[in-house]
């Protein structure tokens, strides 16, 4: 078989494999497939058929939209993660009071039940509350020995 049979061959195999681009989900992971199929049938018109193939023009708005998708995507992802911040940095000083009052009372009973919880949310996310590291706070689970260590320092 000669090189410009197995060019073809594999060209038209691209392009016969187009179909999973022309959605959203795919169309960015396809770029680089899409640039070389358009690439060979620029250098060669005429040569295969299937370079006249309409959906061929589709893609590039295809990929247009999936593009403006991803960032939009990311923009969003990334404007949530600042509030979850903003949030996390807003609570601690609600934490911080309740650390401080279960430290200076001991004979708060709900004390324990909220340190408790306050732990669960140290192990569930351990970098998002400055409290999880707080000596004072850790020192209070060991002494009412309710120190899960699990995800703790």
């Amino acid at each position: 078989m000669t090189s410009i049979v197995q060019w073809k061959n594999a060209l038209q195999l691209a392009i016969n494999g187009m179909d999973k681009c022309y959605n959203i989900e795919s169309a960015i992971s396809c770029k680089s497939l899409f640039s070389t199929i358009i690439s060979n049938c620029n250098s060669h018109p005429n040569e295969l058929l299937a370079c006249n193939d309409s959906r061929l023009a589709q893609y590039p708005l295809i990929l247009k939209n999936a593009t403006e998708a991803q960032i939009k995507a990311q923009k969003e992802s990334q404007e949530f993660e600042q509030k979850m911040l903003e949030a996390h940095k807003k609570a601690e000083v609600p934490i911080n009071a309740i650390i401080d009052r279960c430290i200076n009372t001991n004979s708060d009973t709900s004390c324990d039940g909220q340190m408790r919880a306050l732990q669960d949310y140290c192990v569930a996310t351990p970098s998002s509350y400055k409290y999880c590291n707080d000596n004072r706070f850790l020192g209070y689970l060991r002494q009412h020995n309710i120190l899960n260590t699990t995800g703790l320092p």
